[in-house]
């Protein structure tokens, strides 16, 4: 379990073994049957009540009948999502080894995957067993943090019938177990069913502690007890008669008082001072070896001793069958560190700190630092998380870092010069910039009023240079990521190393916007000529460079090579992760935005379906952009025009909350084009204003990747323009876009720029200086698959380009232009160049699969004479709805009228025809 940056525990995945036989309750003869009918199973008891060991025997009894299970035994330690989930898997992973090593991959390929999507993926591979499979979790009770909390329920909530539960603890489980309360979903095991009898007291005398009673000895020691399994234990090894009322009164009377004074007189009276004074020597420790043991208390025949006291049930239990690790009970141990404070509180310091040593010898980083910080050892334990944690970020093992880091106090890690560049990297991978900003801004202050030591140290100032580029790249300061990309570069840093690597990608997202297009082609080719090492790059992080390699292209223009890269990168995230994850959500945002040009809406529906929550949650503002405008174009082309607009103003709340204008920006802009296709300059004109009101007093010099912002900007601006008629102002608007554009090379944008600076030439009466623009357009368009910027453009755009398409072939005028790709937008514009052809000949020759199947539905019920209301209330629309659609057909048609449409669908659709001929 290395991979994923938690030293695993092992004892912890099995029930403590047991060496004395235990005595069966009667009341519980029928447990194992009805664990097996419900999903949830809940035992409930205070310490000492026999929890852990009945778990134990119905574990046994289930393995023995063929039953697949799980164990895991929970510490304070697992109060910790991804510590948690890690454990989990563990747990899981002999039963079911497919579903926890699918899962195991996606938390080591992806370090921003939802845990939702994590449990979907476990409960998906455990439901494929189809036999059942139970789970026993010890010490429940140990979680607190709502967030563990809330994945224990949806697992439990969410489990395929095959999976069930059996969760134990001192307290009812934070879980909602109220949901389960009925007689299917919840079986409950409490304090009343899990205490002896007295017939149950006589039997652990005879069978466990070898001692017979009489019937009212057991009779009078049950009355003292209560019950109480631990209580009753602790007299089996007491001194003296047990009939003797008062002598087990004066232990057992009052369990949470008078303890120690029984464990001190009763228990460990008899034995040797040197026994003892190891035993308070050791309980520092939650686990205990004979090696470990003999380190920090000297002792050689530590191992001998552990067997010892195992064997005189002295509360010391096995955890693993080659019995190389010990627990003591709970209530043991806290009364022997109790007493350890009281008797060897000098010599604690020094204890922990062996134990921290020996811990970090044998590679357990979480409990060496641990002991470290008890020890008072914060230098050290400072080391300890330094030792290995930037592994772990490299391998993107992000939160295991942030866990230790949480718990690391801050005094420690203000101190440490290599934590806090842990911590920037932490947070900026985890795409928190604003955290990494600010914990580089006090590491820079702390280096220069010489509060930290860093003695002028080259790889320190490449390191910082390095995640400072990628936390601009992140906050859409193109320029200044490759500002500091190109100096870590100066610095040479050593080549395939992680600064490197990270420098790359920041590199190549600068000069995807700085016109350096050339020198991200050579960094990637050289990037991808790394073979092997490229491939072994960690899901998250090479699928992130890929992407910046293909952001390069599209911003060039280059639709079908950014599109190639994309998809390679959507695949191996995919393939590798998972769907929905931050890894294959991040190639789909850009990718949408190509295949929305494409008009390949179908394959467009099947990227983004079900990641947008993904896309606005864990993706950078590039992918996160393009995702949300594809996605909001597509509702409103298939006539969810509201569905459009909420997701409009959901984009606008992430973005002003991250402050991404370059979000911002699109949405506004997405928001103006809807309202002023339904005519609502009024509203189009108060979002312009939101909008403007949102932009910075003066842009940024050079404009870098604000330019996408100014593109938004000053498209809106026009579109208002042209539709109040005030062409003059809108062409200037536009003349500077496209002077903008072809500065920094987006040739992308700068043929949608242009298409719409034509329609504003054109209506202004600048017919020739209209038709050189938009061949310009439409040179660009053929060479790059363009298709929807000029279908969205179909009512400006017809009249320019049916003059351009209309001229013959061999016409030195027509700019270069394939008739092949004329011709196609043609058919899909639904406009005639043929001078030849009649009015009407256009409409029969259409072939029959131009439109899509609602449409052809909405058509079809036309025919037959209903309205848009009709058809509205027989298909569960809005009219608004069908109003669109039949918008969409009439352009799709190239007609102007229902009629024409009806002749059309007379002509065209044989299910029309056949249904004709039934009448």
């Amino acid at each position: 379990m290395e991979e994923i940056g938690i030293d695993i525990i092992r004892a912890k995945l099995c029930p403590p073994r047991g060496t004395h036989p235990w005595v069966p309750r009667t009341r519980l003869e029928g447990a194992v049957s009805r664990i097996l009918e419900t999903p949830l199973t809940v035992v409930t008891a205070s310490a000492g009540f026999g929890k852990t060991t009945q778990l134990a025997l119905w574990y046994a009894s289930l393995r023995a009948s063929g039953v697949a299970t799980g164990w895991l035994t929970l510490d304070s330690e697992d109060d910790d999502t991804h510590q948690f989930f890690t454990y989990l898997l563990e747990s899981l992973s002999s039963s079911c080894w497919h579903a926890a090593s699918r899962v195991r991959g996606l938390l080591r390929n992806d370090p921003l995957v939802s845990y939702r999507h994590v449990l979907s993926v476990l409960l998906g591979g455990i439901a494929e067993l189809e036999a059942p499979l139970v789970l026993f979790l010890d010490d429940v009770h140990l979680l607190e943090s709502p967030a563990v909390n809330d994945a224990l329920f949806r697992f439990v909530r969410y489990a395929p019938p095959n999976l069930h539960v059996v969760v134990a603890g001192r307290s009812e489980p934070r879980i909602h177990v109220s949901r389960f309360q009925t007689q299917r979903d919840l079986y409950r095991v409490d304090t009343d069913d899990l205490r002896f009898s007295v017939e149950d007291t006589q039997r652990f005398f005879s069978d466990v502690a070898g001692r017979a009673l009489s019937p009212a000895e057991a009779s009078r020691l049950w009355r003292t007890t209560e019950g109480w399994v631990a209580g009753i234990q602790l007299a089996s090894l007491a001194r003296g008669d047990l009939g003797d009322q008062e002598n087990i009164e004066a232990g057992l009377e009052s369990a949470a008082h008078g303890i120690a004074l029984y464990l001190t007189e009763n228990v460990l009276a008899d034995m040797p001072h040197p026994l003892v004074d190891f035993m308070l020597r050791i309980s520092v420790l939650d686990r205990v070896s004979g090696p470990i043991a003999a380190r920090i208390t000297g002792n050689a025949d530590a191992a001998y001793l552990l067997e010892h006291f195992e064997q005189r049930n002295l509360f010391l239990s096995p955890l693993d069958d080659r019995r190389e690790w010990y627990c003591f009970h709970a209530l043991f141990l806290d009364y022997l560190r109790a007493r350890a404070r009281r008797e060897i509180a000098d010599e604690l310091p020094s204890l922990h700190r062996e134990a921290s040593e020996y811990f970090a010898g044998i590679g357990v980083w979480q409990e060496a630092v641990r002991h470290a910080l008890a020890a008072g050892e914060d230098c050290k334990a400072a080391a300890w998380v330094e030792h290995c944690a930037m592994d772990l970020v490299r391998r993107s093992d992000l939160r295991t870092v942030i866990g230790w880091l949480d718990r690391l106090p801050p005094r420690i890690i203000d101190g440490s010069l290599r934590l806090r560049l842990v911590q920037a990297w932490s947070f900026t991978l985890a795409l928190q910039p604003a955290d990494a900003s600010r914990t580089l801004r006090a590491l820079e202050q702390d280096l220069t009023t010489g509060q930290l030591s860093h003695q002028g140290n080259a790889d320190l100032r490449r390191e910082m240079l390095s995640v400072r580029a990628i936390v601009a790249g992140l906050t859409d300061d193109s320029t200044t990521a490759l500002r500091l990309a190109r100096q870590v570069m100066a610095l040479r840093p050593e080549p395939g190393s992680w600064v490197e690597q990270m420098a790359h990608t920041a590199l190549t997202f600068g000069l995807a916007y700085e016109r350096g297009f050339d020198e991200a082609r050579t960094l990637q080719a050289r990037v991808v000529g790394q073979g092997a090492a490229w491939t072994d790059e960690p899901t998250f992080a090479a699928v992130y460079q890929q992407c910046m390699f293909g952001l390069s292209a599209l911003v060039e223009g280059r639709l079908l090579d950014a599109a190639s890269i994309f998809s390679s990168a959507l695949r191996r995230g995919e393939d590798e992760v998972g769907f929905e994850t931050a890894a294959a959500t991040l190639p789909a945002g850009y990718l949408s935005t190509i295949l929305y040009e494409w008009d390949e809406l179908a394959h467009l529906e099947e990227v983004l379906r079900r990641r947008l929550s993904t896309a606005l949650s864990v993706c950078a503002n590039g992918s996160a952009s393009r995702f949300v405008i594809s996605a909001i174009r597509l509702q409103a082309l298939q006539g969810r025009v509201d569905q459009a607009l909420n997701t409009i103003e959901r984009a606008c709340r992430v973005a002003s909350e991250r402050n991404w204008l370059r979000m911002l920006s699109a949405c506004r802009a997405q928001a103006m084009r809807l309202m002023l296709q339904d005519g609502d300059i009024v509203r189009a004109r108060r979002t312009l204003d939101l909008l403007l009101h949102a932009m910075p007093q003066r842009p940024p010099i050079p404009l870098g990747s604000f330019s996408e912002v100014r593109f938004n900007l000053a498209m809106s601006i026009a579109g208002l323009k042209i539709r109040m008629h005030h062409y003059e102002a809108a062409t200037a608007v536009l003349f500077e876009l496209c002077r903008e554009l072809q500065t920094v090379g987006s040739n992308y944008l700068l043929a949608q720029a242009r298409i719409l600076l034509a329609t504003s030439l054109d209506r202004s009466g600048e017919t020739t200086a209209a038709v050189e623009t938009f061949k310009l357009a439409l040179q660009y368009g053929q060479g790059n698959g363009m298709i929807r910027a000029f279908l969205d453009a179909r009512e400006e755009i017809s009249e320019l380009f049916t003059r351009i398409a209309g001229l013959p072939d061999d016409d030195p005028s027509r700019g270069g232009l394939d008739p092949w790709y004329l011709d196609n937008l043609a058919r899909r514009l639904g406009v005639d160049t043929d001078p030849a052809m009649e009015p009407g000949d256009h409409e029969a020759h259409e072939p029959a699969g131009l439109l899509r199947p609602r449409e052809r539905e909405i058509l079809l019920l036309v025919s037959n004479g209903l309205s848009n209301k009709s058809i509205a209330r027989q298909l569960s629309v809005s009219p608004e709805t069908v109003k669109w659609h039949m918008k969409n057909i009439f352009q799709r048609l190239g007609v102007t009228s229902r009629i024409q449409a009806v002749r059309w669908a007379h002509a065209n659709m044989p299910e029309l025809a056949a249904g004709e001929r039934q009448s």
